[in-house]
């Protein structure tokens, strides 16, 4: 057996394994938000920084130039039962494009008063945003969906070297 026939079964099993992984997290995603909008309690925080940062990642092409990710440089303060609590995770999952990050921060600058939702089990772990911030984890889904098909063609494209290798 040469390298052309094992190598769609390996991409294949690579994009198969991905796409399940990406289905599975994105559902947690979008269970963990739909929880925390239903069941979190909520209280009232005060907004103490909001603006944001370029990611210090490299590009893997080019060494000298950074990526176009960026992230929050964010803190908020609460309460509950009289105990303060202070976070830096304004949302369940975070904002990297930067498209997506100005207008967020623009809802809530520096002294705003807004709701937040905490963990009721361990009321260290808030949010001021439940949602999954103008994505409803539907696209990661379908990705994954995608990734999942293309692995089982691949797949099928060599199920004979496949059956082979079990034999």
């Amino acid at each position: 057996m040469t390298l052309e026939t094992y190598a769609p079964i390996v991409i294949g099993l690579l994009m198969l394994l991905g796409g399940v992984k990406l289905v599975i997290n994105a559902s947690k995603k979008m269970k963990l938000s739909k929880v925390a909008k239903q069941s979190w309690p909520q209280t009232t925080g005060s907004i103490l920084k909001s603006s944001y940062k370029r990611a210090n990642f490299t590009s893997a092409h080019n060494k000298d130039k950074q990526a176009n990710n960026y992230v929050l440089d964010f803190l908020y303060e609460y309460s509950v039962q009289g105990k303060k609590y202070t976070s830096t995770q304004p949302l369940l999952f975070g904002l990297y494009l930067i498209d997506d990050i100005q207008p967020f921060l623009s809802r809530y600058p520096v002294g705003l008063e807004t709701k937040v939702y905490y963990d009721p089990q361990n009321p260290s772990i808030a949010v001021i945003d439940t949602g999954l911030y103008g994505k409803n984890g539907t696209h990661e889904i379908g990705f994954g969906g995608l990734l999942i098909i293309t692995g089982l063609i691949l797949f099928a494209i060599r199920y004979e070297a496949i059956l082979q290798l079990i034999q």
